[in-house]
């Protein structure tokens, strides 16, 4: 059941204000809110086992070939640094560890079940996607991050996006538009929609039980900075997401507009990105 949190700030990191969280209340509970899809359930209750059942798990997640396909393929990715090719889900779980594996599956699957009730939506939905092949990059070349967090938050963090999407045709329209003005265009929803995609964001993130570093993360990814939070890895989600924001974008558009510059300078200083890093990084993604 959907609610509103009453979550406390972490570590200085302030939530979202109680009126924009009752805005985004009734806009989800307008569109219906997806539940936690069945194998993610599963999945964490293995986790909060005293032991838990590794062979299950792998049953679980491999019941579903698509599923099962793109973990072992993000998995194979170079990112995950993994010396031996991995042949199956349970020689992931093996290798990786049952958490680490049930991050990708929590993001595909989440990602899948949105998609499944509105198709207008994938367009988004892709988008997201390169952004977290991105993070996944970013992270393989700087550290600080676990590939399947990095994974998992540049997933889930436009999630908000596909409510809004679902009941207004015209933001899957307008999506590179908005993309390439990522500071402003918070404002601008909450004027033409009543409810901004990163409180919608955080509230999802909190009712599919995402940890509340991710939520928070969430509502703070479009901040024009993010310096003063005490919370260094909640930082560093936030500045690999933008950055892997503005690289898929480049992708997209030639033009590099101001807002997006932006982001790469805040995102770059906070990485610790130097130019030498930065032209492989480019290399890779783009």
């Amino acid at each position: 059941m959907l609610t509103i949190s009453a979550s406390a700030e972490s570590n200085n990191v302030p939530i979202p204000p109680r009126a924009d969280l009752e805005a985004a209340f009734h806009v989800l509970k307008k569109g219906g809110v997806p539940n936690i899809p069945t194998v993610v359930s599963a999945l964490n209750r293995e986790l909060a086992a005293a032991e838990p059942d590794l062979a299950r798990a792998a049953r679980l997640v491999s019941e579903d070939p698509a599923m099962a396909g793109a973990i072992l393929g993000l998995v194979n990715s170079a990112a995950f640094g993994l010396r031996v090719p991995v042949e199956s889900v349970s020689h992931a779980i093996s290798l990786l560890g049952l958490a680490r594996v049930a991050n990708l599956v929590t993001a595909e699957s989440l990602g899948r079940s949105m998609v499944d009730r509105h198709p207008g939506v994938a367009q988004i939905w892709e988008s997201s996607v390169e952004e977290a092949k991105a993070a996944v990059a970013i992270v393989g070349l700087i550290g600080g991050l676990a590939p399947d967090e990095a994974y998992l938050f540049a997933m889930m963090h436009d999630v908000g996006y596909l409510v809004l999407a679902a009941q207004h045709p015209d933001v899957a329209k307008t999506w590179n538009l908005q993309q390439a003005a990522p500071v402003t265009v918070v404002a601008r929803e909450r004027r033409e929609y009543g409810a901004d995609h990163v409180t919608l964001g955080y509230l999802l993130a909190k009712h599919w039980k995402l940890s509340n570093r991710f939520a928070l993360a969430i509502y703070h990814h479009h901040v024009a900075s993010c310096a003063g939070f005490d919370d260094a890895r909640l930082r560093t989600l936030i500045a690999v997401v933008k950055l892997a924001n503005y690289l898929s974008t480049r992708h997209l558009r030639a033009t590099e507009l101001p807002e997006m510059l932006h982001y790469r300078l805040a995102a770059k200083r906070e990485l610790m990105i130097g130019d030498e890093d930065w032209d492989r990084l480019q290399g890779e993604v783009l």
